[in-house]
């Protein structure tokens, strides 16, 4: 029994001293790619990282958001791939945007902040209406500014992710099928469908995103808006 006992405590010891380590080579996760000199080599430093990731148990999302925040990392400097995995087995939402994303079915493009003005300002619409957006959707793109912190930025990718998710299925334009697919929606327990009713089109629209957004944050460990 001893012998076991003393095997068990021999186990996690390792098991807590490669989570360690793990973590510690993480922190130096932007030197580790610099290293790499061809495609070949970078791959095998991706799949080095995922496995570091999984040992260390740190490849959680809220684990990731508050690694890069520390390093002073905004959304601009994270790649379209990695954001891909980040999302992907969060929620439900959030994993259907990733696919979409990985498949090119919906894009997202990071921009500075005169371009991202540039690119979501509607004709008519003053500078100062929209000063507080850092991310927006047109059709099948998300834009979101590249200076977005992360703990905001996966929250806002989510949210507009559904919109163009919902505007790839055509429930912009068939509010019908818009109605009847909310009134399913249950979230912290309550039925969706009182609430449908009651509120316009647009009002519906914003609705799944907020509620696709709020799921992830409480997930994500973030504080929900």
């Amino acid at each position: 029994m001893e012998l076991l006992s003393l095997s068990g405590e021999l186990t996690v010891a390792i098991h807590k001293g490669l989570r360690k380590s793990a973590k510690e080579i993480l922190e130096h996760e932007d030197n580790l790619r610099k290293t790499a000199k061809n495609a070949d080599e970078a791959k095998q430093i991706d799949d080095v990282i995922e496995e570091l990731e999984e040992i260390s148990r740190n490849y959680k999302i809220d684990n990731f958001i508050e690694r890069g925040m520390k390093n002073g990392k905004t959304i601009g400097k994270i790649a379209k791939e990695v954001i891909i995995r980040e999302l992907h087995n969060v929620t439900e939402t959030a994993t259907q945007v990733s696919r979409a994303l990985k498949n090119n079915e919906i894009r997202l493009i990071k921009l500075d902040e005169k371009e991202f003005y540039d690119a979501i300002k509607e004709y008519g619409e003053k500078l100062d209406d929209i000063k507080d957006v850092v991310a927006s959707q047109k059709n099948e793109i998300i834009y979101i500014k590249n200076n977005t912190s992360l703990d905001k930025a996966f929250g806002e990718i989510v949210h507009e992710g559904k919109h163009a998710l919902d505007h790839l299925d055509g429930l912009f334009k068939n509010e019908k099928l818009l109605r009847e697919e909310t009134k399913l929606i249950v979230h912290d327990k309550v039925y969706m469908k009182s609430y449908v009713d009651k509120m316009t089109k647009d009002q519906v629209i914003e609705l799944r995103a907020r509620i696709a957004e709020r799921e992830f944050q409480l997930v994500a460990k973030q504080k929900p808006d």
